[in-house]
């Protein structure tokens, strides 16, 4: 098998690979989901059943 020259992955992220800010929500394990909070500038999908707190979560950041 020949040898193929491998490159170096580039980042796609805009930011340059820096680290995001990120929103501490205050919910324990949700922080620790999303390592650290919620990415500040981000678009966000929050998803689950009737009842299980998507817009009270979602009023808490407006």
């Amino acid at each position: 098998m020949a040898k193929k020259d491998v490159t170096k992955p580039i980042s796609l992220d805009p930011r340059g690979g820096r680290p995001r800010e990120k929103c501490v929500t205050g919910i324990e394990g949700i922080d620790r989901i999303l390592n650290g909070g919620i990415p500040v500038g981000n678009i966000v999908l929050l998803a689950g059943t009737v009842g299980s707190g998507k817009t009270t979560l979602a009023m808490e950041f407006l």
